[in-house]
Formats: structure tokens, C-alpha cells, sequence
């Protein structure tokens, strides 16, 4: 890096500058005590230079060790902030709609728009700081060194600090979910008490999916369908009561609902990272689906050994498969696709009828599910077809989820209350997480550091 071949060369020219002040025949103690200085500098740069990248990676197993998750953390911080924004909005809408109606509605409800609206910045500011340390930390910590490099200790507080900064926050900002479960207790229980659950959801071939709908059937009970967030994210909102019963997550698509690695077990014991009382990260997996794109799903059974390739156009889909025993692909579509043709293997059907199996109804929006049988062995498969309209190859299941969550006995002052709560919390606990970062940055700065000015005396 050009910072780090920067740094050397300032390390050697204060490794020369010191062993010519120690040759100068001036008896000006001030000065003749740099030389030392100098030299023990350049030799301490030289090794910090020689060694960043290994003090990185031994900040990085220290963050593991102690276990922060950079992903859970950019996505606990992510997923409030488009939760309080988009409750932001909606906030200000139902205001400006309401005043015509109820003059004084604005003052009573502009209080909680103020603290949501602040504590948005300061989930901001959490964000801002985790993307510019988790992306720059070689960059932040190379030009700090640097700094530190320039002769005479100029700037070696600053580049200490920084480097300090780089390192700490590399290590500590993803224990953030954690430090705030332990300021999350005090918050008030109420009507309105949900767990967030979510997690990566990925198909049984370790693929991530990018799209689609996750249900939750507790009892008799279906939370449901909600549609996957950004990278494919599964957030669903659970009521605490549930989440000790026994549960069952589905994939529900294409007018099946797949099974998933959580089928009648507690959500409660499936936590896999316990950040607070309101958070639950369980990771999914769904059985038998090869892939899913805006209403055309692949699913097999019984599971092939190996899926090599899969690529999609505009008007197919192609993949490559190994099976060591007979077996069916399920192709699962809305009545907005026409399947034109099925390649097997270099043979082209285009009599798709054929292998129609059943019709469905997913949510208001008809479909087809097609089976081919698939002898052992490896084969290339090509489906073709064309899409009739882009506008309903997904149901719109706003009405059902979450809507369903909140037709209970709770007033509007208990979600504001609510949310005003996890508002403080998130202004209190991001103000003292980055003080107490910033303090300990600081504090190794001075380790690191440390400086001496220059006295010209005899």
C-alpha cells in the first residue's frame, strides 16, 4: 500500500535524521536528546509498518473471540433505521391528515416524531462509522501510521489516535447488539410485545435467496406472509407469548409453503445470537427448493447430490444436476408465465401439458405446478417461456402481514410510548457506546503516542 511505502521511507529518513543530530558538535542538550528519540522512532515505524497487517488480523480474531458479527450488526442497525423511517413517514403523513381534522392532534403526537426522528440520526451516525471502519481499516490504520512516521513526533499524536480509532472500533463496534441488551430491561412491557426474528434465509444447497415470503405457523395460528428484506433479509415480527410454543417456519411461494430447518420447535431455543429481549437471529434453511424468482420456483424431491449451475434469462431457466437415485423436479409457476418448452438432456418437449401435475391458488394469484421425473445420473434441464404481465407474478400480502399483528387491543399512545422508549434507548446507548470507544481510543492513542517538544537548551 502507497501509505505503508510512505511510512518506511519517513521511517528511514528519521533513522538518518537521528544519527546526524547525534554527529552534530553543538552541545545544545534539547537538541542532542532527539537523537535517541530519532532512532528508537524510526525503528518502532519501521516494525509497526513491517506488521500492520498482522496487527489487523489479530484485531479481527479478537472481535470473533469476543464475538461481534459484522453482518449482525449492520443489519440489527439497518433493519431499526428502515423500521423508524418508514414510521417516520407514516407518522408524518397520519399528522398532516389528522390536523385538519383534531387542531391540537400535532402537539401531542410532534414530541414522539421529534425522538424518533433523533434517534434516526444517531443510528445513522452508528452506520456511518461501521461502514467507514469495516471498508477502511487497512486505509485508517496505514495513514496513521504515517502520520506517526513524520520526523520530530509532528504528528504522531494524530496518527497514533487514528490508528487507535481504526483498531478499537474494528474490534468493539460489532459487539454494539450486545452492549445494548444490557441496557434494553428497563424498557416497558406492554400490549405490544414483539420479537423481531430474523435471519439469512437460504435454500438447502446453502444458495442464498434474494426474494420471496416467510410464514410463521404457531398452533393454528399463520403470521404471514412477509416478504424478505434487503440481501434477502427475514425480518417477521413475533408476539412474545408465541415464541415459546412450538413453531414452524415456512417458505411460501408459488402456492406451496416449503418446509424450513424450523418445523415444531420453539423460536425461543432456536436464538442463535441473543443480542436482546426484542432480537432473535435464527438462519434458514429451505428444504427441497433449487430457486425462486418472482413466482417461478424449482423444488426436488428427493434432493439431487449436486446442483452445478443455475442461470437465469429473461425468458428460461437453466440448470445442471447430479442425482444418484430417481427423482422429481417440481416447477411451480403463476399464470402470468407460459412455459413454451422443456429441454432434458438435448430433448426438447414442447407439449408442456404433459407434465401438468395440479393448480393452485397463491393468495389470489392462480398458477401450475409442472413434474418431470429424473432418472439417476447427470443432466442439463432448460425451461423456456414467456411472461404475459410483469404486474402480478407476486401477491400483494400487505392486509395479511403485518396487519394481522396489530387488529389487538392496543392504542395509538402505546405504540408511540413503545417506540419512544426504543428511541431513548437508541440515543443513550449509541451517545455512551461511542464515548466509551472514542475514551478508549484515546487511551491507547496515548500508549502508542505519546510526544516531546523541542527545547533548544544548553
Amino acid at each position: 500500500m502507497t501509505t505503508l511505502l510512505i511510512a518506511f521511507y519517513l521511517a528511514i529518513l528519521t533513522f538518518y535524521l537521528g544519527v546526524l543530530i547525534y554527529a552534530l558538535p553543538i552541545p545544545l542538550s534539547g537538541l542532542k536528546r532527539w537523537g535517541p528519540r530519532l532512532i528508537n522512532d524510526a525503528f518502532f515505524i519501521a516494525a509497526l509498518t513491517s506488521s500492520i497487517k498482522l496487527i489487523i488480523d489479530f484485531t479481527d480474531y479478537i472481535r470473533s473471540v469476543l464475538g461481534g458479527d459484522w453482518d449482525n450488526f449492520f443489519f440489527l442497525v439497518k433493519g431499526v433505521m428502515i423500521f423508524r423511517s418508514l414510521f417516520i413517514l407514516a407518522l408524518s403523513s397520519t399528522i398532516a391528515s389528522a390536523t385538519k381534522i383534531l387542531p391540537g392532534f400535532s402537539r401531542v403526537v410532534s414530541p414522539y416524531l421529534n425522538i424518533l426522528t433523533t434517534s434516526l440520526y444517531f443510528l445513522t451516525l452508528m452506520y456511518f462509522l461501521g461502514v467507514v471502519v469495516y471498508y477502511g481499516v487497512a486505509t485508517l490504520s496505514s495513514l496513521g501510521v504515517t502520520l506517526m512516521a513524520i520526523p520530530f513526533r509532528i504528528a504522531r499524536n494524530a496518527g497514533a489516535f487514528l490508528l487507535s480509532f481504526a483498531l478499537v472500533l474494528y474490534v468493539a463496534l460489532p459487539l454494539y447488539p450486545h452492549f445494548l441488551s444490557l441496557l434494553v430491561l428497563p424498557l416497558p412491557r406492554t400490549s405490544l410485545n414483539l420479537v423481531t426474528v430474523y435471519g439469512d434465509v437460504k435454500n438447502f444447497l446453502g444458495h442464498k435467496i434474494y426474494n420471496g415470503y416467510l410464514g410463521v405457523k404457531v398452533g393454528e395460528e399463520y403470521i404471514g406472509p412477509a416478504r424478505l428484506g434487503i440481501d434477502g433479509r427475514m425480518a417477521i415480527f413475533i408476539p412474545r407469548d408465541y415464541m415459546d410454543k412450538p413453531a414452524t417456519i415456512y417458505f411460501d411461494v408459488s402456492g406451496h409453503r416449503f418446509y424450513t430447518n424450523v418445523s415444531g420447535e420453539p423460536l425461543a431455543t432456536l436464538c442463535k445470537y441473543t443480542f436482546s429481549v426484542y432480537m432473535c437471529r435464527i438462519d434458514i434453511e429451505v428444504k427441497g427448493l433449487i430457486h425462486y424468482s418472482k413466482g417461478i420456483a424449482l423444488h426436488i424431491h428427493p434432493p439431487p447430490v449436486s446442483v452445478d449451475n443455475i442461470y437465469e434469462t429473461s425468458n428460461s431457466v437453466i440448470l445442471t444436476l447430479t442425482a444418484d437415485t430417481d427423482t422429481k423436479l417440481y416447477i411451480s409457476a403463476v399464470e402470468a408465465y407460459t412455459i413454451n418448452a422443456i429441454i432434458v438432456d438435448g430433448v426438447k418437449e414442447v407439449n408442456v401439458d404433459m407434465y401438468k401435475a395440479y393448480e393452485w391458488n397463491w393468495y389470489g394469484i392462480k398458477g401450475v405446478t409442472y413434474v418431470i421425473p429424473l432418472s439417476s445420473g447427470h443432466h442439463e434441464i432448460c425451461i423456456e417461456f414467456d411472461v404475459k404481465s410483469t404486474e402480478d407474478l407476486e401477491p400483494s400480502v400487505e392486509d395479511l402481514y403485518p396487519g394481522k399483528l396489530f387488529q389487538r387491543d392496543i392504542s395509538l399512545l402505546e405504540i408511540l410510548d413503545f417506540l419512544s422508549s426504543s428511541a431513548y434507548l437508541d440515543i443513550i446507548s449509541s451517545i455512551l457506546y461511542i464515548s466509551l470507544l472514542f475514551s478508549a481510543s484515546y487511551g491507547l492513542s496515548k500508549v502508542l503516542g505519546g510526544g516531546a517538544r523541542l527545547r533548544l537548551t544548553p
